[in-house]
């Protein structure tokens, strides 16, 4: 089987393709995806699934400039491949869209049933980010894939908090009581995979069904890789160092995968513990 796959350079998407051999992949090139339509409907032709993990990082300052980049990489993006795949002939029979849990408030505990969108840039960009593919043609499925924090080695979530590791300091960001609803980039990668195979559509929350809060996260990151000092970062020196975008750590929705677990897919990495111990096993 054919998958076209946009953002297949990045952490989840190398990671896809790696747990995913038996599939061939069509690589679409950051050209092809911001240039003609027709250059990218041809490039999709033939595709079974279509894929779109493109999207330019969050994790630095919402600048002015930063911001038009962090939206056109997703919604620009999905736009056109959306516009590319109705113009074509031979359709593709799913399309997956990247997405994220920010679409969510800090309130309550979400899933996919809740139509209640937070506030600010981030849940204002995913709601956008989403949007197109409401414009798909009929004949061709659609899941949407609302991701949480990715916790794996080589990327995601956990690189800045190895880099402070180092220094056998655990670092607790502003109030610690904001949920982290993660999820192990293997079972990441095995929801997409299980997706595709049953050819699921809808949205669906890509977390773990334990979410946990900041500080029993960095307790438990502190414990696994043995660091003896554990410091809180106040809220106000996050603002300085990082902006708005201090929000990705300081803030956070508590999400629940319920499409999935209703769908049996089965966690390997359930709950932190499971999830850190692999990962700091694997180093």
């Amino acid at each position: 089987m054919k998958i076209a796959i946009a953002g297949y350079g990045g952490f989840i998407g190398k990671r896809f393709m790696e747990d995913h051999p038996e599939w061939k992949f069509i690589r679409l090139t950051r050209e092809v995806l911001y240039g003609d339509k027709q250059e990218l409907g041809d490039a999709i032709e033939g595709a079974k699934v279509v894929i779109n993990l493109a999207g330019s990082p969050i994790n630095k300052r919402w600048t002015a400039r930063n911001r038009r980049n962090i939206y056109m990489s997703r919604f620009g993006v999905n736009k056109n491949m959306v516009s590319a795949i109705n113009s074509l002939d031979r359709k593709p029979e799913l399309f997956i869209s990247a997405s994220a849990i920010g679409i969510y408030s800090n309130e309550g505990v979400h899933d996919e049933k809740d139509c209640s969108p937070g506030r600010g840039f981030l849940s204002t960009v995913v709601q956008q980010w989403e949007d197109p593919v409401n414009s798909l043609e009929p004949e061709v499925k659609s899941a949407v894939i609302r991701t949480g924090m990715v916790l794996g080695n080589g990327g995601g979530s956990l690189v800045p908090y190895r880099r402070i590791l180092r220094f056998g300091i655990a670092p607790v960001m502003g109030s610690g009581k904001q949920i982290i609803s993660f999820i192990h980039i293997g079972d990441l990668t095995a929801a997409i995979g299980t997706i595709i195979k049953r050819r699921m559509e809808g949205v669906f929350n890509l977390c773990a069904p334990n979410p946990v809060d900041n500080e029993t996260f960095t307790k438990i990151l502190a414990r696994e890789t043995g660091a003896k000092m554990q410091v809180r970062i106040p809220l106000f020196v996050m603002r300085m160092l990082m902006g708005e975008a201090h929000k990705l750590v300081t803030e956070g929705p508590h999400v629940i995968p319920a499409r999935l677990l209703m769908e049996g897919f089965e966690f390997r990495y359930p709950d932190i513990e499971k999830a850190l111990k692999n990962l700091l096993q694997e180093r």
